[in-house]
């Protein structure tokens, strides 16, 4: 009986609390859980499902990219297999959509968001938007390590303020940047 009058007292101070309650509720998830182990699911972007959607439902909704060409690995160079279209102001978004496809078959692998700078979005906004079911990670360990740098990572003392809020019920994660606003916004197929 307790227990249910504390959830009904709770929920109750939910809307004058959520600022407090979204970041209390990120910290308690503890930053060594892997995003697969949370059952990664596969997004959907503006009606595109990634592992499944191609490159021609890809220009019918978006247009023609502003550019084209091969994304580049972690030292600069071209990834031959990829195609990457980089769209503007496109399906209500102020900024930058980065679209990632194989290029042999064309279909959607990742889309990345870049809001522009008068369109910054705060973490709060982020947390109101997507929810409050999302794994906080510093930007030691990235968005999505591997299984053996989450069992060697030792959680700081302090968390630095470029983040990164992991939503694998989504399939995405979003970028805090030190600024507390974010920087991107990406959706994947897979999070290792």
């Amino acid at each position: 009986m307790r227990a249910k009058n504390l959830f009904l007292i709770s929920l109750l101070l939910i809307p004058a609390f959520s600022p407090i309650l979204f970041k209390s509720v990120a910290q308690t998830v503890n930053p060594k859980v892997s995003a697969s182990k949370l059952k990664w699911h596969v997004p959907t972007y503006q009606g595109l499902v990634l592992g499944k959607s191609r490159r021609a439902s890809l220009v019918r909704k978006f247009g023609k990219p502003v550019w084209m060409g091969h994304p580049e690995d972690e030292y600069d160079n071209p990834v031959k297999s990829l195609i990457k279209y980089n769209f503007e102001n496109v399906g209500g978004f102020k900024g930058e959509t980065w679209v990632v496809m194989n290029r042999r078959t064309g279909v959607i692998i990742d889309v990345a968001l870049y809001p522009s700078e008068d369109n910054r979005i705060s973490r709060q906004q982020i947390v109101e938007r997507y929810g409050s079911d999302f794994i906080e990670r510093d930007d030691r360990l990235g968005p999505c390590p591997a299984a053996k740098e989450l069992r060697t990572y030792k959680q700081p003392e302090k968390i630095e303020p470029l983040m990164f809020l992991v939503y694998p019920r989504k399939g995405m994660y979003v970028t805090i940047d030190y600024d507390h606003t974010a920087r991107e916004i990406v959706y994947l197929m897979k999070c290792p």
